[in-house]
């Protein structure tokens, strides 16, 4: 029932905004995304067991819903944009029928092995083929191609010019020494750390060490920072203040 209130709401929402001109349609996405964002501010802030905690997670399961219809709309928008090269015959078009073959092909096959009352497992291992034969090597494929481009941008990092870049390769050294067995073994002969203060400069001690001290302090430092961007750019989206290519159109 409530996919089906969603749906409608939708259906109609979609008729509404066609009837409006353009500033009406803008003014009203403004409001609407304001309120829907007001929900959360106002129940967190006032004191627990409010009027609206009831509401809190029937408002999550509602925006849940409602963002599985985007991401359906996103696919509408991939199946016509590889649907307008195909029909143009644009240069590489044939990978988008191999897009559109292997959508239909792990559709069928995994609705056909959720749903097989033959208990024949034949749609099943087409569906684990699909999946861990195909899909899998494809993934690992694209991550061992992006290494090279990780491995290149870790050069262009490590070119020391600067004291700080002389410090990151430094550590850099250390962990990556830190973690084979056969440069651990250069400093097995120093104590441990619990036996003398010389077994601070072990490397398996000084990799653990640079992770877990100067290590975590940077990535937490980051993570401060990322939150607070997220923050803003919540809150630009929130009151309608972003600017960019979709934003500056008259919807």
């Amino acid at each position: 029932m409530g996919i089906l209130a969603v749906l409608s709401f939708g259906v109609v929402m979609f008729f509404v905004l066609r009837s409006l001109t353009p500033r009406q349609r803008k003014t009203l996405l403004i409001v609407l995304t304001f309120a829907a964002g007001f929900f959360y501010p106002v129940e967190f802030l006032i004191p627990r067991s409010n009027f609206l905690t009831p509401a809190r997670v029937k408002y999550a399961s509602f925006a849940q819903v409602w963002g599985s219809f985007t991401v359906g709309l996103a696919m509408l928008n991939l199946f016509l944009v590889h649907g307008r090269n195909i029909a143009r015959t644009r240069p590489g078009w044939y990978n988008s029928v191999l897009l559109f073959l292997g959508v239909a092909a792990m559709t069928v096959f995994a609705i056909w092995a959720n749903t097989d009352i033959t208990k024949t497992n034949v749609p099943g291992t087409i569906f684990q083929m699909l999946f861990f034969g195909l899909l899998v090597p494809l993934k690992a494929t694209m991550f061992s191609i992006l290494a090279f481009y990780i491995v290149t941008a870790a050069y262009r990092a490590f070119r020391i010019k600067t004291g700080e870049a002389t410090v990151m390769m430094i550590a850099a050294l250390v962990v990556m020494a830190g973690q084979v067995p056969a440069s651990v073994a250069w400093t097995k002969h120093l104590p441990t750390i619990d036996q003398s203060w010389k077994g601070f400069f072990r490397l398996e001690h000084l990799n653990t060490w640079i992770q877990s001290i100067p290590g975590t302090g940077a990535s937490r430092a980051i993570l401060f920072g990322v939150t607070v961007g997220s923050l803003a750019i919540a809150l630009r989206l929130w009151l309608s203040l972003e600017r960019g290519a979709y934003f500056e159109q008259e919807v």
